[in-house]
């Protein structure tokens, strides 16, 4: 997914659920297995941001949805419809199925 596109999706979070679903991926992170399929480049951000308290920021939730989308998409938009946020889920998907990811 470009960082246009990401943007996009990202604009359609909410900041008042921004907190929790910033810990629901980053527990998704945390839980998947097959760590190599993360970009060690998108890993140092990730822990950057964490370290830094900025993951639920516009930055912080693009490279959270990179990393968790790259790590485990269908756990990814399974968390985000069950956040309310089917519309978020739905725009990744189209993304998906353009190939823009």
């Amino acid at each position: 997914m470009s960082n246009a596109d990401l943007s996009e999706v990202v604009a359609k979070i909410p900041k008042s659920s921004r907190s929790s679903l910033s810990t629901q991926l980053t527990d998704i992170l945390l839980n998947a297995k097959g760590g190599d399929k993360l970009p060690s480049s998108l890993a140092k951000s990730f822990l950057y941001l964490w370290q830094k308290g900025r993951l639920e920021e516009d930055e912080g939730m693009e490279v959270l949805l990179k990393a968790a989308l790259a790590l485990d998409a269908e756990a990814t938009l399974k968390q985000l419809r069950e956040s309310g946020l089917s519309e978020v889920a739905e725009a990744i998907q189209k993304a998906q199925q353009k190939g823009v990811i």
